[in-house]
């Protein structure tokens, strides 16, 4: 009983032994655990969010920025809350934490702590991430603005500097400046009073107008420049010129208007354009400087053209005088030319009428050569059209002098094509006699027909040719057409006479050598064949009868007759 009783003592101090240790191990474990976390709760309140925030406050948010700030800065609020109240947390853990009983709440708070401090922390990281992005998305809006205030500023400055350069429209430059400056203004007063829907609205409406100002700003300078100096000293030189020319007495065309008073309309529209540029109607002063410009151009070009046209016609004015005279003593010479040649010559490009309309031309130009002239000496010429006469003028006198200058030259070859004609005859009559002896020569007993018709073809073309020659009037073009068949038709009578000559020639020489094998082969059938062709003028048919026969008895020996014959004969032509 005893024993038994010591057993079960001993038993539960071991047990109770048992449960203290692990208690304490317990406690140590989740003391342990507290500190680790206190850490980490110090390293969340350690996180530069806080600095992130007042960064972010400094930048004078305005419109969707401000707005995304202010529910930026409620849940940083409500985090700074919740962390605050973590703190309780820890104290409230820390004094129970060491006690026995509390082993159970203890673990189940440090979990609950192990759970919220990490819903901290990503709440943190997020609102971090949040106001880093806010931020710089901020320093681009702000880069924005910023650039436009530069711009403005340089703006101001470059009016304040250079105020002479817009001319009269600087009190409008001015006051568009002034109403972009208090646009931005207002845009800081409206954020100020903590309504930054409207002022992110005014800013955009400054934004828009500074660079608007900008564009108009880098326009006007250029404009007024244009304006009040380049065309005001350009319509001051126009007058000078023109009352130079008026004074010098130049007139101008009907068609190009009244040149005073498009003076005074230029001044007029400049005018106008410097009432635009006092208003900053910068797209009406670009129109009207263009047309202004046109305008004085055109005016330019008006006056320039009459200058020139007076140096043109003084510069050429003897020239053409002169070209008159040259033309008028060239045509009467030419006609009388021609009416001697048309006695002994025929015309065929009514050379005598056109050399009339020449005349005709040429009076017609001196006479109102004559006109200019005298209205030049009573100053009442207008130079350009008198330039446009002389020019006229000159292409048709080069004209009329290119065509007498051909004419004359067809004169002149008209008496070298007779005379050409006159010899070509005598020589085309010395050769057909010639080729006629040269035939009775070789005493044939007669001509084949075909030669003979053509022979007194050609013979009676050459006598066509004689009569031609002896016309009194005689037409050049007809001889050259004669002489140019004629050369061709004797060509021709000399190639038939030798081919004539030469086929007879041949046939006896042939039939000669063939009567050596009369004994020997039988070839007089074919000898009596071609004496009878020979004897009948077709000397061709009998030359190429022979020929064959005898090239099959000794071939080579026609290659050799004619060998012969070609070296000791000599053809005409």
């Amino acid at each position: 009983m005893t024993m038994t009783l010591l057993w079960v003592v001993g038993l539960v101090v071991l047990c109770g032994a048992g449960i203290f240790l692990y208690a304490a191990f317990t406690v140590k474990k989740l003391r342990s655990q507290l500190t680790q976390l206190e850490q980490k709760y110090q390293d969340l309140l350690d996180k530069p969010i806080t600095d992130k925030l007042n960064e972010v406050k400094k930048m004078h948010l305005v419109g969707q920025s401000h707005q995304n700030f202010e529910e930026l800065n409620a849940k940083y609020e409500k985090l700074m809350q919740e962390q605050n109240n973590m703190k309780a947390d820890f104290e409230e853990i820390d004094s129970t934490i060491d006690r026995y009983s509390c082993i159970k709440h203890s673990k189940q708070f440090i979990a609950y702590l192990v759970e919220r401090l990490h819903e901290l922390n990503e709440q943190n990281d997020q609102l971090s991430h949040q106001l880093v992005s806010l931020k710089e998305s901020e320093a681009e809006n702000s880069k924005r603005v910023q650039a436009s205030l530069d711009l403005l500023q340089s703006l101001q400055e470059e009016v304040k500097e250079n105020s002479s350069s817009f001319g009269v429209a600087l009190p409008e430059v001015q006051k568009q400046l002034d109403h972009v400056e208090a646009t931005f203004d207002e845009v800081h007063q409206l954020n100020a009073q903590g309504d930054p829907l409207e002022a992110c609205r005014l800013l955009t409406k400054a934004e828009k107008e500074v660079n608007a100002a900008s564009q108009l700003f880098n326009a006007i300078p250029v404009l007024n420049e244009e304006l009040s100096v380049t065309f005001t000293e350009q319509l001051e030189d126009l007058r000078d010129g023109y009352a130079r020319l008026q004074q010098a007495q130049f007139h101008f065309p009907q068609e190009d208007g009244n040149l005073a008073e498009q003076l005074d309309q230029l001044a007029s529209h400049m005018n106008q354009a410097q009432d635009s540029l006092k208003r900053c109607d910068i797209d009406i002063v670009q129109a009207d400087n263009r047309s202004i410009k046109e305008e004085i151009e055109y005016l330019y070009d008006t006056m320039q053209r009459e200058v020139d046209a007076q140096t043109y016609v003084e510069t050429n004015k003897a020239t053409l005088a002169d070209f008159i005279e040259h033309a008028h003593k060239n045509n009467r010479q030419l006609s009388i030319e021609l009416d001697h040649t048309s006695q002994a010559y025929v015309f065929h490009h009514n050379e005598l009428g056109r050399v009339r309309v020449f005349q005709n031309e040429i009076d017609s130009l001196r006479h109102q050569n004559d006109i200019w002239n005298s209205e030049m000496l009573h100053h009442a010429a207008i130079y350009s059209q008198v330039q446009a006469f002389y020019k006229e003028a000159f292409t048709i006198l080069e004209d009329i002098e290119n065509q007498q200058v051909d004419m004359d030259k067809n004169i002149t070859q008209m008496s070298k094509d007779y005379h050409l004609a006159e010899k070509a005859f005598d020589d085309f009559d010395f050769k057909m006699r010639f080729y006629k002896r040269y035939v009775e020569k070789y005493r044939l007993p007669g001509l084949p027909q075909d030669y003979l018709d053509y022979f007194f073809l050609v013979s009676e073309h050459i006598e066509e040719l004689g009569a031609e020659l002896a016309k009194i009037r005689v037409d050049t073009e007809k001889l050259n057409e004669y002489v140019q068949a004629l050369q061709h038709e004797i060509h021709e009578v000399a190639k038939r006479t030798n081919q004539l000559i030469n086929h007879a020639a041949l046939a006896e020489q042939y039939m000669q050598y063939a009567n050596r094998y009369r004994t020997t082969h039988d070839i007089s059938p074919v000898i009596n064949k071609s004496i009878s062709l020979f004897k009948e003028y077709h000397y061709t048919e009998s030359m190429n009868n022979i020929k064959l026969a005898l090239e099959k008895i000794e071939p080579g020996a026609i290659d050799r007759i004619k060998s012969f014959y070609e070296q000791e004969h000599v053809d005409v032509d």
